[in-house]
């Protein structure tokens, strides 16, 4: 019975060593990579090291159906047309690539301030896991990279945007076009493994919350991302290849740092002398987008919060 009271420790002699059951995380499997992710259209330089991803989707909420020039915001009478529009043969709808005719974007720049990651998804393969048996983890993640884009055309002005509600047909102007970028990570881990007749619910990170299956561990992802470059490509129809004049597709080029960690609510004892060492920054030299970002020093200490000494 007295094993049971949480008072019997409290007279203990300051600085006296003991062991203390906990319920910890403990982290079976971990990594770490640093990733370069260019857009598709772009062809990868010899050497460097870049994952292949779809070009930008449009995240606004109306079809795009025109790029205005600046003559046209500046116009004091709307009824006059403006010889600065120019209607877009197909609209770039909600969550559709961006992809616009030629001759009308000569860049595009990412406003400051506005690039973030909207999202870390882990997607469920537990059904189809083949490496469970042996206590490795089939792992997918997928990333959701959301900014504000800022159009130029060919003689350096800003491009508006004009959207249009295919409802009712009111348009509205706006100066940027929200978009995103996706990706998904695969990955193989150590997750240790369990009887899988126990079933475990945990309120700490939700009410009743199950873990994702009864023997599988949980999955903690953290990510840290930064735009590296802009690019308009052509774009090849996979329905028209022999298109002479192939329209413009937008991307950007993302640098991505990940942490993944598998791990599992157990009874332990723990001792500590403090948090992990962190490893010296190597000098970067600049150059191609990917081979610059490969050379970033991991950044451990923006992944766990500073420890005062």
């Amino acid at each position: 019975m007295e094993d049971n009271l949480e008072m019997k420790d409290m007279c203990k002699k300051p600085h006296e060593l003991t062991d203390e059951c906990i319920i910890a995380m403990k982290v079976f499997g971990k990594c770490r990579q640093q990733d370069c992710l260019k857009p598709d259209f772009i062809v990868p330089e010899p050497g460097v090291d870049s994952i292949p991803i779809s070009g930008s989707y449009s995240g606004e909420k109306l079809e795009i159906t025109a790029f205005i020039g600046p003559e046209l915001t500046l116009a004091a009478d709307p009824s006059i047309l403006p010889t600065e529009e120019m209607p877009l043969p197909d609209p770039i709808s909600p969550n559709s690539p961006i992809i616009f005719p030629r001759n009308l974007v000569e860049h595009a720049e990412i406003i400051e301030g506005s690039f973030n990651i909207a999202e870390i998804k882990t997607l469920n393969e537990q059904e189809q896991n083949l490496f469970a048996a042996d206590g490795y983890w089939r792992v997918k993640i997928r990333y959701k990279f959301v900014y504000k884009l800022k159009l130029v055309d060919f003689a350096g002005n800003r491009l508006n945007i004009e959207l249009t509600d295919s409802e009712c047909g009111n348009t509205t102007i706006k100066k940027h076009i929200l978009a995103y970028s996706f990706y998904e990570k695969q990955i193989v881990l150590f997750g240790g493994s369990a009887n899988k007749d126990i079933v475990t619910s945990c309120n700490l990170f939700d009410n009743n919350e199950l873990s994702p299956s009864p023997n599988a561990p949980y999955v903690f992802a953290q990510a840290k991302a930064m735009p590296l470059s802009v690019s308009i490509g052509d774009y090849i129809d996979p329905c028209d290849s022999l298109d002479s004049c192939p329209e413009k597709i937008l991307g950007v080029t993302i640098g991505l740092f990940t942490i993944i960690k598998l791990f599992r609510l157990v009874n332990m004892t723990v001792l500590t002398t403090g948090r992990c060492d962190i490893p010296v920054c190597d000098p970067i030299v600049p150059g191609d987008p990917c081979s610059f970002f490969n050379e970033i020093p991991f950044p451990f200490d923006d992944f766990d919060p500073v420890i005062k000494e």
